[in-house]
């Protein structure tokens, strides 16, 4: 869909991808359309989804102007996100995830911060993890400060920047060409370490995202292709950049971690247990102990839900 040539540029292009994600759309849509900051575009990049994302978001669109949608056949992320950035008329790019929900005052908060910091290319925010039924798991706090997060990002730990809940300078994207196929799966910590190479990176201490955990994420569905790819980028980066690359344990122990469904569950039912999310910690422990019964450490954290303690686990929501 064409802009109206004749209204001015917003300052913010919202750019939502989307793929077979009707199931969450409305809400995440509903996020950005109520933000308190209201001059943006929100490009809805539909990546040849094979459910009724496209209807869902024609719908949406006939309610609000400022809706725009690309159609495109499906080839993942990367170029889904190259194509809504280049329609994308902002100054500034504000990244949306069709299943996760943006707190009202999000935009308002990080233009005014990247108004305020010149030096700042990119700036994302804190988090409330939630389930695949919208529980509560807990908060997940990043680091603030460019040199912490270019250390971390070195480590191959993209997800220090939310990706779905950061807003980056189109300026900036621009410089470094914008994402890479070449990192499709890991396309966030590619685009962060470059664009650490051409200004600061930061996070604002405060939760203005509500991030989903799902059992369908790359995460969890390409976890063995992203480890290979991850370790490519950090390679990569490190011979452009002259800074030295030594995989460290640390490093490796992230990259093979498990990430089967009944572990992951068993994960975010730790997490919510110790942040004192006690029915979401019920419930996701308690279909575990139904799922597998002979599990010590399920039985465990189901009867600690019940009895609402949570001081053993306080170490999970680190």
């Amino acid at each position: 869909m064409e802009p109206d040539s004749t209204r001015p540029a917003p300052a913010i292009s919202v750019v939502l991808p989307v793929y077979n994600g009707a199931r969450y759309l409305r809400q995440a849509v509903g996020s950005i359309l109520e933000q308190t900051f209201r001059d943006f575009e929100l490009i809805c990049v539909n990546d040849g989804s094979t459910d009724h994302s496209q209807e869902l978001l024609e719908a949406l669109a006939k309610k609000d102007d400022r809706i725009r949608i690309v159609s495109r056949p499906n080839s993942g992320i990367v170029g889904a996100l190259n194509d809504g950035i280049a329609v994308a008329r902002g100054k500034y790019i504000a990244r949306m995830d069709a299943d996760d929900v943006s707190m009202p005052t999000r935009f308002e908060k990080q233009i005014a911060f990247l108004r305020a910091y010149p030096a700042i290319v990119a700036v994302g925010c804190h988090v409330l993890r939630i389930d695949p039924e919208d529980r509560p798991i807990g908060p997940e706090e990043f680091p603030t400060d460019h040199v912490t997060i270019l250390r971390r990002l070195r480590m191959g730990e993209g997800g220090k920047i939310p990706h779905p809940g950061v807003m980056i300078r189109k300026d900036a994207l621009e410089k470094i060409g914008g994402y890479r196929q070449k990192y499709q799966w890991v396309e966030d910590l590619d685009l962060y370490l470059r664009l650490g190479e051409v200004g600061e990176l930061a996070n604002l201490p405060e939760v203005l995202l509500y991030y989903r955990f799902q059992f369908e994420s790359v995460n969890m569905t390409r976890q063995g292709q992203q480890a290979a790819i991850i370790l490519e980028c950090l390679q990569e980066t490190a011979g452009r950049t002259g800074e030295p690359f030594e995989k460290s344990e640390e490093m490796l122990r992230w990259l093979s971690r498990p990430l089967d469904r009944q572990i992951q569950r068993q994960s975010w039912a730790r997490r919510a247990l110790a942040c004192g999310y006690w029915n979401t910690a019920r419930v996701l422990s308690f279909r575990n102990v139904v799922q597998h019964p002979l599990v010590y450490d399920h039985w465990r954290v189901f009867l600690l839900s019940l009895l609402r303690r949570r001081k053993l686990f306080t170490k999970a929501a680190a």
